[in-house]
């Protein structure tokens, strides 16, 4: 994940903490803090369908874990209206 990050190749890192959360789950503290990391850079890049699956499997270890993280403040996935925005 570090190398990723270094690198500036967000969407690998993004796409390294969807595998780890779908082969692996969020049971385990590490997993879920790649996999929050994985969701903040898909909102950055507004890839809507792919938070939706970071939150499934994040949703069930939601609050405050063993990792300490507090989940609370997340930002909501943003919709398809707030991609397209109103008609002309």
């Amino acid at each position: 994940m570090a190398s990723w990050r270094e690198g500036g190749v967000l969407w690998d890192e993004a796409w390294t903490a969807w595998c780890a959360l779908a082969t692996l789950g969020a049971d385990h503290a590490e997993i879920r803090k790649i996999g929050r990391r994985g969701r903040e850079i898909a909102v950055e890049l507004g890839a809507a369908p792919v938070v939706a699956h970071f939150d499934a499997w994040l949703g069930a270890a939601a609050g405050t874990g063993d990792d300490g993280v507090d989940d609370a403040g997340v930002t909501a996935a943003p919709t398809r209206d707030a991609e397209v925005g109103e008609p002309a």
